[in-house]
């Protein structure tokens, strides 16, 4: 199954309804990952890499590129994010997706570089009620 391609490259077709949104963060400066469940009633036929960067605006998408049901990006942050770094991956089907984005904080004058990796999982539910 591969859902339509949307006609602007930096869009991936989605399909409208409810869906339950999973996601799990773990950090090298945290021992346990953080984990958190949403639902989200998407009312439009297209999402974009922007919307799985958490609504961080201190940070850009470069080089996005879709290849069949996979949407992959690299992340770029201002130096109010210490020169962070990353890229991300979304691959979706009908009725889910799957991704994760790892982020790296440039080296501190001394310790060690902060890996971030947050890992999503969404199921699509039905109807939005």
């Amino acid at each position: 199954f591969s859902l339509p391609a949307s006609a602007d490259p930096e869009r991936f077709a989605i399909q409208p309804g409810g869906w339950r949104i999973s996601t799990e963060v773990t950090s090298s400066m945290t021992p346990r990952p953080r984990a958190r469940d949403n639902f989200n009633c998407v009312t439009r036929t297209w999402v974009t890499a922007g919307e799985f960067n958490l609504g961080n605006d201190l940070c850009a998408n470069e080089d996005i590129r879709i290849t069949g049901d996979t949407m992959a990006w690299k992340i770029i942050c201002r130096e109010e994010m210490q020169g962070s770094s990353g890229e991300a991956r979304v691959t979706m089907s009908e009725s889910s997706f799957s991704g994760v984005m790892t982020m790296r904080s440039a080296p501190p004058e001394e310790g060690d570089r902060i890996v971030v990796t947050t890992t999503w999982y969404g199921m699509w539910l039905g109807d939005c009620e």
